[in-house]
């Protein structure tokens, strides 16, 4: 009985000091009247934070990865606008402004956020939909099931066409108690902003990225959601072969040095599953192609893809081509 009891306060313990100074902060009413910039919308699973500007031609949406909210798709998004393209960028539920639901953090969740956007905002004609990393699985969902408001599939050094990936399995209880997330936030939260340099081949010069994550752990609930993501991941071999069989381009962007996602790990799969599929990779690049090689990246996703000729930009993203 003691041997539980002094358990048990142990378990308390680390539940009270892991979470001191993070996860602090609740996405309500007032957080989300304290936000000036984007737009909320109230989808089935809880409020999406979004940027929409319109413009002429195919809308052009932009999916995020695992971890890191839509600003990671800013530079992007400001090329998309010089060229007066309509880019709707979006937080994925558990990320960002958006909210973070106690609910299966599945790739159908994460679609099903992006159709109902879209019919929010709507758009009813085809798409250029693009997902880095996590994102490749929300797009692959997407495609799979709505191949009908495709129009191009642009692939950013996506998850999923791993053989690891491609058999993983849900777990089989998806729950996630207080007990994990407080393990968590003990041993993952005090590394997990600086952890992003990984994404990078260059690793100098990364503190302004490093900066802009930080405030993602101040978030109620953020570790529950990201657990959950990565219980409730499953292979998508099966939509990937569907995508095969359907018509629309599909392209693949990826950095040479990618060691989150290396290409030659997913090649064979890539070329089995989707045999029409372009390859575009970029030389001494990391993870983040669209952030590290912003240059080459913007000449193959909006010349050689999108078939745009890029204006010169209005503004500066921080951190430009030469990280």
């Amino acid at each position: 009985m003691e041997k539980t009891a002094l358990y048990l306060f142990f378990l308390l313990s680390l539940v009270s000091c892991s979470t001191a100074g993070y996860e602090s902060i609740d996405k309500d009413d007032a957080f989300r009247s304290s936000v000036s910039r984007g737009h909320f919308v109230k989808l089935d699973a809880g409020h999406t934070y979004y940027n929409y500007s319109p413009g002429i031609g195919t809308p052009l949406v932009l999916v995020h990865s695992f971890s890191v909210p839509s600003y990671q798709w800013d530079h992007t998004t400001e090329v998309a606008i010089d060229r007066e393209m309509p880019v709707v960028s979006l937080d994925l539920y558990g990320r960002g402004n958006s909210s973070n639901p106690d609910t299966a953090y599945t790739a159908k969740l994460f679609s099903d956020q992006v159709v109902q956007l879209l019919d929010h905002l709507g758009i009813e004609e085809k798409v250029n939909i693009s997902g880095v990393s996590m994102g490749g699985s929300v797009i692959t969902e997407f495609a799979a099931h709505h191949p009908d408001r495709v129009n191009k599939l642009i692939f950013v050094s996506p998850q999923g066409f791993s053989d690891a990936h491609a058999k993983r399995v849900p777990a089989e209880n998806p729950a996630v108690t207080e007990t994990e997330i407080a393990e968590f936030i003990a041993t993952d939260y005090p590394t997990k902003a600086e952890g992003q340099r990984e994404d990078f081949f260059q690793k100098d010069s990364l503190d302004w990225w490093i900066d802009l994550y930080r405030p993602q752990l101040d978030f109620k609930h953020f570790a529950r959601a990201l657990i959950s993501t990565n219980r409730n991941q499953r292979g998508a071999e099966k939509e990937n072969k569907m995508i095969g069989r359907f018509n629309f381009p599909v392209h693949f962007i990826w950095g040479t040095h990618d060691v989150v996602l290396p290409l030659e790990e997913a090649r064979h799969n890539v070329r089995d599953w989707i045999p029409r599929a372009k390859l575009h990779v970029v030389d001494s690049c990391g993870h983040m192609p669209h952030i590290e090689k912003t240059a080459e990246f913007d000449k193959i996703f909006f010349e050689t893809i999108l078939g745009q000729r890029i204006a010169a930009r209005r503004g500066q993203f921080q951190g430009g081509a030469g990280l």
